[in-house]
């Protein structure tokens, strides 16, 4: 179950071409925290599990996965159904 509702999260957030970092920043993280309140080990969880999530998406279609300049940014496939807006 939280991963099906971390996944409906994320494709929420990615409404435009967005990295792994902006994703983690915009996502609800426990006790309301933000990404920036975070300490580098938390951060870097929060930011491993953003990846753990934008990978599984874009392998599955349900995101697309570009490379620009060397930073890897995710965006919505148009032809993905699986979470309705």
């Amino acid at each position: 179950m939280h991963h099906m509702a971390r996944m409906q999260e994320i494709y929420e957030i990615v409404t435009e071409p967005l990295t792994a970092y902006q994703v983690a920043a915009r996502m609800r993280w426990s006790r309301g925290r933000t990404l920036d309140s975070m300490n580098y080990t938390e951060m870097n969880f929060a930011i491993g599990e953003a990846i753990a999530h934008l990978r599984h998406m874009s392998a599955t279609g349900r995101l697309n996965s570009t490379s620009v300049s060397g930073k890897r940014y995710y965006s919505r496939n148009p032809s993905a159904t699986v979470f309705p807006e």
